[in-house]
């Protein structure tokens, strides 16, 4: 099966659309993205959670899309992904772990699943709003 897992990513930095069936070629991808990327602003009604873009490749492996994927969906429907990334690394931690070593030690699964929990607590409290990523 063929994915576009990056489309608003894509989109926002004007770049092909990348499609990709393999592992290998999520890798390149995802190199690609993270020289444009060093972290994720998302605006949830008016908080503002900052995170570092490294390990963005797990959330792509779990709900097939980096945060970047959440801008534009209502609030309600970022919990549900945010949540199924927070439960997936929280009940997963020593299969995860490694994966966040791999970069320059900027996030962790530790991070990540703290990254996931204020999303869903903003969410909760914005339960309105649009979600914006920059």
């Amino acid at each position: 099966m063929k994915l576009n897992l990056f489309k608003p990513l894509i989109e926002t930095y004007d770049l092909p659309y990348l499609y990709f069936s393999d592992s290998d070629g999520m890798k390149e991808t995802l190199k690609r993205i993270k020289e444009l990327e060093m972290s994720y602003d998302i605006h949830i009604g008016n908080e503002w959670i900052n995170h570092t873009y490294n390990g963005c490749e797990v959330c792509a492996e779990i709900i097939n899309m980096t945060p970047s994927g959440f801008d534009g969906k209502p609030a309600c429907i970022v919990y549900k992904l945010a949540k199924e990334v927070h439960d997936t690394l929280k009940n997963n931690k020593k299969k995860y772990a490694p994966r966040f070593k791999e970069y320059n030690n900027w996030g962790t699964v530790n991070s990540w699943i703290e990254f996931m929990a204020d999303i869903m607590q903003a969410c909760k409290t914005n339960q309105t709003a649009i979600v914006e990523v920059s």
